[in-house]
């Protein structure tokens, strides 16, 4: 999310995926979706210099429109499983149910997170742009 915001923006920042490496399962806990957690550092990106005191309000709107479409803003709740579990032990049956969330669930449900957090926040931002 964070790295479609800041090539919308014209930010051509290499860091992006490396910073947002921790955003997987949830912050790796299975808490706030990753896809949720890059838009609101993408909101911060967008509007932080310019229109800081916006930042706030549309975090709050973003995440309660986030939680609208998807049902939930907890990865836990989102994908129906713990992901960290799985990759926390040596036991192969959760090592193969790790691989088919990835491979079936995951792809579906962590793309459309992603793509409907880039759409919400940059829609707006694109419209507020072309308007100047």
């Amino acid at each position: 999310v964070l790295l479609a915001v800041s090539k919308a923006a014209g930010l051509n920042c290499d860091c992006v995926p490396s910073i947002t490496k921790g955003f997987q399962g949830g912050l790796c806990s299975g808490e706030v979706c990753g896809a949720a957690s890059g838009a609101v550092l993408g909101l911060g990106m967008l509007y932080g210099d310019e229109q800081p005191e916006t930042v706030s309000p549309r975090t709050e709107e973003f995440m309660k429109s986030f939680e609208q479409a998807q049902g939930s803003v907890r990865c836990f709740d989102l994908i129906d499983f713990d992901i960290n579990a799985a990759t926390s032990g040596d036991d192969f049956g959760e090592v193969m149910k790790l691989l088919w969330f990835f491979t079936k669930v995951g792809k579906k449900i962590c793309n459309g997170a992603i793509r409907d957090s880039v759409q919400m926040i940059l829609n707006p931002w694109l419209e507020e742009n072309m308007k100047q």
